[in-house]
């Protein structure tokens, strides 16, 4: 039995799209554990670009059978939305997609309250005002409650035949020695109780919610892989220790296209933090790595990696729990060479630069976990798996 779970190590973006749909070829089920439309993996094969919000990357590979799980928050109309776009592009989803008969639903009322602006981060007498404002607002609005279903039992006869039990599907496949690969949403830091709370989504983004969010017994999930890029990014506010100077954060996002793959939204650029890496470990359990982007440093004389933090001047051993003691601490750096030639599209492990090669072996060594995977490109193929390692098993 292969079962796989797929967390994002970071703040979210950190590539699963491309690593699950490159894992997908090796698995019978792939399935998407939680969050909801709201966040895009983006897939490149060849000149096709593919952003799926709900459906799991794994569609996207012949036979495969991708499940929404019961973790997942199902908008029916982005979901309709999506399989016409599939569809358009020749990607036949009957028979193969599975959608959870438990799974939560958003209706338009939903969208209209998630563009209430991030003004609720801030000062309580702030969130307080913003709130009954918006109170105000939606409980005065003019809301065709009839029209509304009306619409939303029209969209759900249109997938009414992708709708099963997934719990028992996956169950009965993990127990026929059927391959599971575990789709995760956001990122570790994004939990909602091990995040940088209140700065955090609503739902669990750790390998423990792949658990509860598909209906399997946390027994069936053998391994767990964490995706990280090689420096770090996070959207909109919150505590960002190792956040970059304007210049180099400027340089990394048009060298990184950090715009969200949904809201187009420019992504916030660090140098990559092993403390976060080093608690998201811990949290999922990580027995294998991903970095993603390598390629983006290619032009980088120098590269600096935060081992560690201090708080008012004495180290920390533990990630702080309080975003405003988080919001104080000073990065540790050490500063690594760069290699200033270009990794873009590399296979071979063997061609990678000296100093490229460096910083893999950094990073591995502080973690103690192997680097299965990284990634030099958008591309599917712009991928190189160490022979070897735990992922090289998984293929």
């Amino acid at each position: 039995m292969k079962s796989v779970v797929v967390v994002g190590a970071q703040w979210g973006d950190e590539g699963k799209g491309k690593v699950v749909d490159y894992l997908a070829g090796s698995f019978d089920y792939i399935a998407r554990v939680a969050g909801g439309h709201n966040a895009g993996h983006t897939v490149i094969i060849g000149k096709d670009r593919y952003v799926l919000q709900l459906i799991p990357c794994g569609i996207l590979r012949p036979k495969r059978q991708a499940v929404i799980g019961t973790g997942t928050v199902v908008d029916p109309a982005a979901l309709v939305a999506e399989i016409a776009t599939l569809s358009k592009a020749g990607i036949d989803v009957k028979g193969r997609l599975h959608v959870s008969n438990r799974a939560h639903l958003i209706f338009p009322y939903h969208r209209e309250l998630d563009k209430a602006p991030e003004v609720f981060r801030k000062k309580a007498a702030q969130v307080v005002a913003e709130k009954n404002r918006l109170a105000k607002g939606a409980y005065g609005a003019d809301i065709d409650f009839s029209h509304e279903v009306d619409e939303t039992l029209k969209l759900g006869e249109r997938i009414r035949e992708y709708i099963c039990d997934t719990a028992e599907l996956l169950n009965r496949a993990l127990d026929a020695g059927k391959s599971v690969l575990f789709e995760g949403a956001q990122g570790t830091m994004l939990d909602i109780d091990h995040g940088t709370y209140p700065y955090v989504t609503s739902s669990s983004a750790t390998s423990g919610g792949a658990a509860t969010g598909v209906g399997v017994p946390p027994t069936k999930i053998k391994h767990v892989l964490g995706i990280s890029k090689a420096y770090t990014t996070r959207v909109g506010g919150g505590p960002f220790p190792t956040e970059m100077p304007d210049l180099d954060a400027k340089e990394v996002r048009e060298r990184g296209k950090e715009f969200g793959a949904v809201t187009g939204r420019p992504r916030r650029c660090g140098w990559l933090d092993l403390q976060v890496l080093r608690y998201a470990k811990m949290i999922n359990g990580v027995d294998s790595m991903v970095i993603t982007k390598l390629d983006v440093f290619d032009t980088k004389r120098e590269i600096q990696v935060c081992v560690g933090y201090k708080y008012k001047g004495t180290p920390l051993d533990e990630m702080p729990a309080l975003a405003e003691e988080y919001e104080h601490v000073m990065p540790e750096y050490k500063t690594l060479p760069g290699w200033n030639e270009t990794t873009y599209g590399l296979k071979d492990g063997a061609k990678l630069p000296r100093a490229a090669v460096d910083y893999l072996r950094f990073i591995s060594d502080f973690l103690q976990v192997e680097i299965g995977m990284i990634s030099t490109g958008p591309e599917r193929d712009a991928t190189i798996v160490p022979a070897g390692t735990l992922l090289a098993r998984w293929l």
